[in-house]
């Protein structure tokens, strides 16, 4: 992680508000190779031979106590998400939704309601990474709770600043779209 901080600090400006960058297509930095490779490795085997294996990337500044709504990634991603969380642990919440909705949408208003729906949650440490496939890419939720600290097994955890970057693959009849909205630096995470 510490050859690679001072490329993922240097994707933001967190004193003006910018916690957020994309890349699309080609244009993944260079320095993202080793993740790319380890993202690959997690992949299903069905999925490890697409070419390439990830051709978006969302990179994200989260301050202490800051989090991200419940949400199943965009349908205009093929399956096979692998999110890296670096500088600080956390819990990241999982929800059972049922099978998701071929929408766009993002807003936990679009999952139903199920009673005594399964809820795990999944600590993620500082350097580690998890992979979305299957069922747990379009059937399960997921988010990170805003709180200045979280309770994992009975342990304390408190929150300081964290980097996550999300690697998906596009699906082809989006690709174009996506790459005509171009790269984004410095945009601010509603």
């Amino acid at each position: 992680m510490l050859a690679l901080e001072p490329h993922l600090r240097a994707l933001f400006e967190p004193d003006i508000g910018a916690n957020q960058a994309m890349r699309f297509g080609n244009a993944l930095p260079s320095f993202l190779d080793p993740l790319l490779g380890i993202a690959k490795a997690l992949l299903p085997s069905n999925l490890q031979s697409r070419t390439p294996a990830f051709d978006q990337m969302i990179a994200n500044h989260y301050s202490p106590g800051e989090g991200i709504v419940e949400h199943v990634d965009l349908a205009r991603f093929e399956d096979g998400v692998v999110i890296f969380s670096f500088l600080s642990p956390l819990v990241m919440d999982f929800r059972y939704v049922g099978q998701a909705s071929t929408s766009d949408s993002y807003s936990r208003d679009a999952f139903p309601e199920i009673e005594n729906a399964k809820h795990i949650a999944l600590l993620l440490e500082a350097g580690s990474a998890v992979c979305l496939s299957g069922e747990s890419r379009f059937n399960w939720a997921h988010g990170i709770k805003e709180t200045l600290s979280d309770e994992f097994q009975g342990r304390i955890i408190t929150r300081k600043e964290r980097i996550s970057i999300t690697l998906r693959k596009m699906k082809p009849n989006q690709s174009s779209e996506m790459n005509s909205i171009g790269n984004q630096d410095n945009a601010t995470r509603q």
